[in-house]
């Protein structure tokens, strides 16, 4: 199950329904941050179509992130038996345009993995470990997808595959619409 909580990083009242964020203030706007850099002039995203200039976003909360320290990129980017660095939580922010499935038979019949590639905003890419199906639908997932996120979990080591570290996530904060979403695969793995 999907848990949501709101801009603050207060834990839910109700497993699987989102609470609604409070907003800063009435002009923020939604907009597709398939790039996470911010440009001066408005820009149509070339996935979805959305125009944009200048992102308003809301803050990360205090607290989100005080027990993962930031992600450098060319520290975590090689395998953990090299970096020492297997199992540690960390954050990252950026974001992602395509959550999808993989699928597991020789773990169970039907088992799937969501999984997508992030772009941070140094442009290097993470492999986010998002959950199961078995906990959760990808439609939290995908309803992130061209967001401007901050994500945290435990970093799991390099893949080979996709040629990324990667992070079996946590936490999600919407930086687009001050939003969490909590995977309930982390709370069963670690």
């Amino acid at each position: 199950m999907l848990l949501h909580g709101n801009n603050r990083g207060e834990q839910p009242a109700i497993p699987g329904f989102l609470l609604p964020a409070s907003r800063a203030s009435a002009d923020r706007a939604r907009f597709c941050s398939a790039s996470p850099a911010t440009h001066d002039a408005p820009e149509t995203c070339t996935r979805c179509g959305e125009t944009r200039g200048e992102p308003l976003l809301y803050d990360v909360p205090q607290g989100f992130t005080s027990d993962y320290p930031f992600g450098e990129f060319a520290t975590y980017n090689s395998f953990a038996s090299e970096n020492g660095l297997g199992d540690t939580m960390v954050r990252v922010s950026g974001s992602y345009d395509n959550a999808t499935t993989y699928d597991l038979p020789e773990v169970s019949p039907g088992m799937q993995m969501y999984h997508a590639l992030m772009t941070d905003e140094g442009g290097n890419t993470w492999l986010l470990q998002l959950d199961w199906n078995m906990y959760d639908p990808i439609d939290g997932y995908a309803a992130l997808e061209c967001h401007a996120l901050c994500v945290t979990g435990q970093y799991q080591g390099y893949s080979e595959v996709y040629e990324a570290p990667a992070i079996l996530v946590e936490k999600v904060f919407d930086r687009t619409t001050g939003d969490v979403l909590y995977s309930t695969w982390f709370a069963e793995a670690v």
